[in-house]
């Protein structure tokens, strides 16, 4: 019996250069690596699909492959989604041909093959790509993966029950067929969702017995309150109830979301009716209208304000008031806030009662300004739980927080002090798959080489930022390694604020428990960038939050390795940026990320490379000449060209390269730079691989205070790198007095300098630039200059 691919394209293909018969996914895509040029390809077997191949070609960087499969009639074509015309060939050098042109439906054209090689492939490196063998399916490689992460959790389910061995049965064997039907027009997930049938089951019939009292509940309260629509939500009762027998994986969202959007639903009405009862009763008409007025905003004296010497008396007498709504099941209420900015103290007072509290400014923790509520603001008071208060509008909330800014700096002037200001640790290191020495003190007090603290220094920082690639130990393990340490160095029990794990690349946030109550908005994501931007080998995690009025980012990553991969490194920088979507702001979320927060700090094994002999690397070590080590360094030299991390800064670097050592050694002597692989020699020269950069916005206070690495950590062959940072706080914009937004002199304006753009487009579209910002309530556009267009043309200006 023969195949439709082995009677019509093994033929042909046998004689082309771009057919190679024996080599994996991993082979290929070494090979499209090494040939980036666009329209690079070939054509190889299915490791998967007996009797259809693979395409696969590189484009802009990124490598894309197509399954080539047999048709009933015994011819090829390419697999595509449902509704897609499929387009059959006789051979594999008809499709190849066909595809050589433009808007054929592949990303770009083939029209580069790469011809087939008798030599040996080199294989990865084993001690930072710990690529997986050849041979190996992905969906192995998967299954692999998840076994030993499984491994690894601390399980706090009931075990009794058989549900880890039918998931460790569904690993080792189902997972396959679920990995396999990716690639069809209409995946299903058919054998996961088989581990949750039982479940399911319950979860369903929970559901239905909750929206039939749920239902019950509305009708009720509708019929009470007068409503017209309860025939409208009885027939969507009667339409739950046709789907009450329903107990599979996929109906289970659907339910869910309807059961949240019925429970709120059941809130508002309630709510609403059994607030005019109660009016009823108690003979209380409700209020009508807005919810109040705003007293003018600061920054002049108020209205009818006396004059000469009685004027400072009165600013002092100040008192604006304030009116918001909670939200809640039984719990909206009207308040009145009062500011009073003498006193530097608020008073809250609910609508309609005698009775208030009063907070002094020191009590108030937090103002939490909502990302998705321009009016919403929520207010931490020391000893209360948050609430959130929905003011009239955008500018009451902004004015609130203004006075409240005010009266602290009211308060601390004179003082010298800026009590927002925060001291930032930042640590990376590449563990090599090894488990970490008992000590590892002297990488939390910056003690090594290059810029370091003295001992009488090292105080506690207020945040630790630690990053590592390659680690093999368990997350749990590792936290308490971390709280561990610095207890033991600082004497101090830290918080854990955040952490995200991506295969053995991890980032952990720990804070000073005092801070804990300044910090909002806290957000993880991660990005995959190893073979195909699919295994999580190599990739990035962020973590971002806001401290105080200040937003910061922490990005850890692990880039590809190799003196020869510079470029595939920069793509890697650029695919974590652009992957780490969940870590925008949703106003802001067409922006790079590099300008969504006040200080963004990138690290990790950035894997960059010293195009420099290694003997002659030892020697400028040994001299301590570190910058002549630098200025052949691969990361400095694509930063000067302005390809990569435009806009970032990087510490002086006073140390010898943290790559790499004899495991168990530090001396510059202890450098191992030869490795034996089986396509023969392999060098990996002394390099700064481990770095940390930053980028801030104008104006913001950032300041280094150490960079360097550690000597006394020798379990792998990486160095740990440890930078610290003090970063100035950022205020709530108070108008200085007679600065108001007014208008004539005391208008506030925003000058743009200078902005240039490179248009890639030949139409002569009219121009102009979009302006968003939180401090704006919508988007603002510039007015559109008078039509020019400037050429340059062999060397010479010609405007028209």
């Amino acid at each position: 019996m023969s195949f439709p691919g082995e009677r019509s394209g093994m033929t042909a293909a046998s004689t082309n250069q771009w057919f190679h018969k024996n080599i994996g996914r991993m082979e290929t895509e070494k090979l499209l690596v090494e040939n980036t040029e666009d329209g690079s390809f070939l054509i190889r077997k299915s490791d998967n699909v007996k009797g259809a191949y693979v395409l696969s070609t590189i484009y802009q960087q990124r490598i894309h492959h197509y399954r080539i499969i047999p048709t009933e009639d015994g011819l090829l074509s390419v697999q595509a989604q449902e509704g897609v015309e499929k387009r059959p060939f006789r051979s594999l050098e008809d499709l190849v041909d066909y595809y050589s042109h433009r808007g054929r439906g592949l990303v770009c054209p083939l029209v580069r093959p790469i011809a087939q090689t008798n030599e040996d492939e080199e294989p990865p490196d084993s001690d930072d790509e710990h690529e997986l063998d050849d041979g190996n399916r992905e969906e192995k490689i998967v299954s692999k993966f998840l076994l030993a992460s499984l491994s690894t959790l601390t399980l706090n389910i009931d075990s009794d029950d058989g549900f880890i061995d039918r998931l460790k049965a569904y690993l080792t064997g189902d997972i396959s067929v679920d990995i396999q039907s990716m690639v069809s027009p209409a995946p299903q997930l058919t054998h996961l969702k088989l581990l949750l049938k039982e479940d399911c089951e319950i979860i369903h019939k929970g559901l239905d017995r909750l929206m039939e009292r749920v239902d019950l509940l509305q009708s009720l309260f509708e019929r009470a309150g007068g409503a017209k629509e309860v025939g409208k939500r009885s027939s969507l009762s009667r339409r739950r109830r046709s789907r009450a027998g329903e107990t599979d994986f996929d109906s289970l969202s659907l339910k869910l979301r309807e059961c949240s959007e019925s429970v709120q639903s059941l809130e508002t009405t309630s709510f609403q009716m059994l607030r005019e009862l109660s009016a009823g009763i108690t003979g209380q008409s409700r209020p009508a209208g807005s919810l109040g007025q705003v007293a003018p905003l600061v920054g002049g004296p108020p209205n009818n304000t006396p004059s000469n010497g009685e004027q400072e008396d009165e600013e002092e007498e100040v008192e604006v008031m304030f009116e918001t709504k909670t939200e809640g099941l039984g719990h909206g209420r009207k308040y009145n806030i009062a500011v009073n900015l003498a006193e530097g103290k608020l008073t809250f007072k609910k609508h309609g009662e005698s009775n208030s509290s009063s907070y002094s400014h020191q009590q108030v923790l937090q103002l939490i300004k909502s990302r998705s509520k321009e009016q919403r603001l929520g207010i931490l008071l020391a000893g209360q739980n948050r609430k959130d208060h929905n003011f009239i509008n955008m500018q009451a909330r902004e004015q609130f927080c203004q006075l409240i800014q005010l009266i602290r700096n009211r308060m601390k002037a004179g003082t010298g002090m800026d009590q927002d200001s925060v001291s930032i640790f930042v640590g990376t290191w590449n563990m090599g798959d090894a488990s970490p020495p008992g000590d590892i003190s002297s990488w939390f007090r910056s003690a090594g080489k290059g810029k370091t603290l003295p001992h009488a220094l090292a105080q506690p920082h207020d945040i630790y930022a630690i990053g590592t690639q390659e680690c093999n130990v368990s997350e749990k393990e590792w936290l308490s390694k971390i709280r561990g340490t610095l207890k033991m160095v600082h004497d101090m029990d830290y918080e854990k604020l955040a952490s995200q794990t991506l295969w053995g690349i991890r980032l952990v946030i720990f804070v000073k428990p005092e801070h804990i109550n300044k910090i909002t908005h806290v957000q993880g994501s991660q990005v995959r960038t190893g073979i195909g931007n699919a295994l999580g080998n190599k990739g990035g995690v962020g973590i971002t939050f806001f401290y105080g009025s200040v937003s910061m980012c922490f990005i850890n990553c692990h880039l590809t390795s190799g003196n020869e991969k510079c470029s595939r490194r920069n793509q890697n920088y650029y695919d974590i940026l652009k992957g780490m979507g969940a870590l925008k702001q949703r106003k802001l979320n067409q922006f790079f990320l590099t300008n969504q927060f006040h200080h963004l700090f990138f690290f990790g094994d950035l894997n960059y490379r010293v195009d420099l002999g290694a003997t002659e690397i030892v020697e400028f070590a040994k001299r301590e000449n570190h910058g002549s080590i630098f200025k052949e360094d691969q990361l400095r030299k694509q930063m000067e060209q302005k390809k990569i991390f435009v806009g970032f800064d990087e510490a002086p670097i006073l140390f010898p390269p943290t790559y790499r050592f004899a495991r168990g050694r530090r001396s510059l002597d202890d450098y191992v730079w030869v490795k034996q692989k089986r396509a023969g020699i392999r060098l990996n020269v002394p390099s700064y691989c481990d770095r940390v950069l930053w980028c801030s916005y104008p104006g913001t206070i950032i300041a280094n205070s150490s960079y360097g690495a550690c000597t006394d950590i020798m379990t792998s062959d990486h160095s740990p790198l440890f930078a610290s940072f003090q970063v100035g706080g950022v205020k709530q914009f108070v108008p200085e007095p007679g600065r108001g937004l007014g208008s004539g002199e005391n208008q506030t304006f925003i000058i743009v300098d200078s902005l240039k753009a490179k248009i890639q487009t030949s139409s002569k579209t009219s121009f102009f630039v979009e302006i968003y910002s939180n401090c704006f309530e919508g988007t603002y556009y510039n007015c559109t200059n008078a039509p020019w267009v400037k050429v340059v043309l062999l060397g010479i200006d010609i405007e028209f």
